[in-house]
């Protein structure tokens, strides 16, 4: 019989507490996304509605940009893997969503690519880091950052 020590499980408990409802809907669910722009237009609206513009200033990339990625009429668009890789991390998405994100718009993270390798390890920390300390560290890396802008929030 195993012993389980009653601190341990206690924080585990209050780990779980810490968990955001989007993610908690998510695993709950088992949801799967069945294309690109519904995956993003889901985060942007559960649970707490995030705008166009909010968006594009934690991503550092144009409303407009955002808008088509956004639109069911772009479904066969292949958009930049780094403005991808922005959007997971400024919304925040559960690894497995962001990777998802990255499949559905014909996108594989090889780890044999340097930026792919490191893009596949700030996916695996989404919810972690915001879009410009990824910008800062892909730089250090002499790799480019996810988006030109300087200005994120």
């Amino acid at each position: 019989m195993r012993i389980i020590n009653k601190s341990v499980a206690k924080k585990c408990d209050d780990d779980f507490m810490t968990i955001s409802e989007t993610d908690k809907e998510l695993l709950a669910s088992d949801y799967h996304f069945q294309s690109f722009h519904e995956i993003i237009r889901w985060y942007m609206n559960f649970p707490e509605r995030i705008t166009v513009d909010e968006l594009s200033s934690r991503t550092g990339i144009a409303e407009r940009t955002i808008k088509d990625m956004r639109s069911k009429r772009s479904e066969n668009r292949r958009f930049e893997l780094r403005y991808i890789i922005a959007v997971a991390v400024g919304l925040r998405m559960l690894p497995q969503q962001g990777e998802e994100l990255v499949h559905l718009n014909g996108y594989y993270l090889r780890d044999t690519h340097k930026d792919e390798h490191i893009y596949k390890f700030l996916l695996s920390r989404c919810g972690q880091y915001t879009v410009s300390a990824c910008n800062h560290f892909l730089m250090e890396q002499g790799l480019s950052p996810l988006s030109d802008n300087e200005i994120l929030s």
